[in-house]
């Protein structure tokens, strides 16, 4: 599969459009223009804010698919070694790993968590950004869609958290494909003695739920805009902490995001990239 980043095409275009603004020194000479001259100054400063920060996401992609490879490097080390390790003594149950081979592991989870976490608060804010800037409201993830979730998972789990309610597991997995994806989320494992606890107050509430169908309202409640996490009811703090959250693909939402900034804003940077004073 032929590496892409979601955010390349965008950049590319946008930095045309940015090399079509003119100067406007006829501002210093005519007073009357400094009004337009400060309106379309902000607007600038908007574009350029906006391109900066697909900039960053362009660049956490591109690490976090660079992490990918090395991760895989690492692993093939690990099976090498387990490998001779079984070569030399058949019978053996347990293997000596080199603390700097476990050392540069930790390395890439701990900055694939970063960066993670990272994609996740500026795809929010990019669309919270547009939502404000066009109205009526066209900038919207698509109902059901990754981009969605990720931003409903980011605002009542990353940056919200409520300790009565379910918070993110600080000792989470990862997943190893195009990019290293840290699960920073983490709301796939429970310790039985604990979860069993929850599923005895739900169910002494009246709520009977399977794994599948706790999941998917799980994935309800994370989606809706309205739900916020101080106003949740002790039922869905409970579901929230018994059932599994599903982590967020934050390639799939960059895609996304990549789209709607090239589908809506891209029109706009060029239209006030364009626009003279006089």
């Amino acid at each position: 599969m032929v590496w892409k980043n979601p955010f390349a095409d965008f950049i590319f275009k946008a930095e045309l459009d940015i090399n079509q603004i003119q100067g406007t020194s006829n501002v210093y000479s005519d007073k009357g223009l400094v009004p337009r001259h400060v309106d379309l100054t902000e607007k600038h400063v908007f574009v350029f804010d906006l391109i900066d920060r697909a900039k960053s996401l362009h660049y956490c992609f591109e690490r976090l698919h660079d992490l990918a490879e090395l991760y895989h490097a690492v692993r093939a080390e690990f099976n090498a070694s387990i490998e001779q390790q079984t070569k030399d003594a058949p019978e053996r149950e347990a293997f000596e790993i080199s603390d700097e081979v476990i050392a540069r592991r930790e390395l890439l989870l701990r900055e694939a968590i970063a960066l993670v976490a990272f994609a996740y608060h500026e795809m929010s804010a990019i669309v919270t950004l547009l939502q404000i800037w066009f109205k009526p409201r066209i900038f919207e993830p698509l109902p059901s869609s990754d981009l969605e979730y990720l931003i409903g998972a980011r605002n009542k789990l990353l940056v919200h958290p409520v300790q009565s309610s379910k918070i993110k597991d600080s000792d989470s997995g990862f997943t190893v494909g195009v990019i290293l994806h840290a699960h920073v989320i983490g709301a796939n494992e429970w310790v039985p003695l604990i979860r069993n606890h929850y599923l005895a107050e739900l169910a002494a509430k009246g709520v009977h739920l399977n794994d599948q169908a706790g999941e998917q309202a799980n994935r309800q409640l994370i989606r809706d805009r309205n739900k916020r996490v101080e106003r949740l009811t002790l039922i869905e703090k409970l579901q929230l902490k018994a059932f599994n959250i599903p982590e967020p693909d934050p390639l799939a939402s960059a895609n996304e995001l990549a789209g709607l900034l090239s589908q809506h804003f891209l029109p706009e940077v060029s239209r006030i990239c364009r626009t003279k004073i006089i």
